[in-house]
C-alpha cells in the first residue's frame, strides 16, 4: 500500500471516529454507533482487503451514512441469524443517488456496517 493511500485511509479513519454515533428515528432514536467493526468493513470484505478502487469508493461514501441514518423513519430489509445477530438496511435518495446503509446488531449494540449507492 503506497503512502498516499495509507494517508487517505488514516484521514478517513479520523473523520469516521469523530462521528461516534447517530440517533436513528427508525429505531426509536436509538444510537447507531460508528465503531471499528464498521470501519473495518469499509476496508475489507470477507476478511480480505477490498480492491483499491472499491476501498476508496466506500471511504468516500461513508459520510452520507450519517444523513441516511439520522433521517430514516423505517428500515427496508431485516435479517436475523442463528447466532442472534441482526441486519437492517436503510435507504435514502440524496443528490439523485440512492444510498443503502446496513446496520448490524451484535450483543445489543446497533452499529453502522456498510454503505452502498446507485445512480
Amino acid at each position: 500500500m503506497d503512502k498516499s493511500l495509507r494517508e487517505f485511509i488514516e484521514e478517513a479513519r479520523a473523520e469516521y471516529n469523530k462521528i461516534g454515533f447517530v440517533c436513528c428515528p427508525a429505531f426509536g432514536n436509538e444510537q447507531i454507533y460508528f465503531n471499528r467493526h464498521g470501519f473495518n468493513h469499509l476496508l475489507r470484505s470477507t476478511g480480505k482487503l477490498r480492491l483499491i478502487r472499491n476501498l476508496i469508493r466506500k471511504l468516500k461514501l461513508f459520510p452520507y451514512a450519517v444523513d441516511v441514518i439520522a433521517s430514516s423513519v423505517a428500515f427496508r430489509n431485516y435479517q436475523k441469524f442463528d447466532n442472534g445477530n441482526e441486519l437492517w438496511s436503510l435507504e435514502k435518495e440524496i443528490e439523485q443517488r440512492k444510498f443503502t446503509v446496513v446496520i448490524k446488531r451484535e450483543r445489543e449494540i446497533r452499529y453502522f456496517l456498510s454503505i452502498m449507492d446507485k445512480k
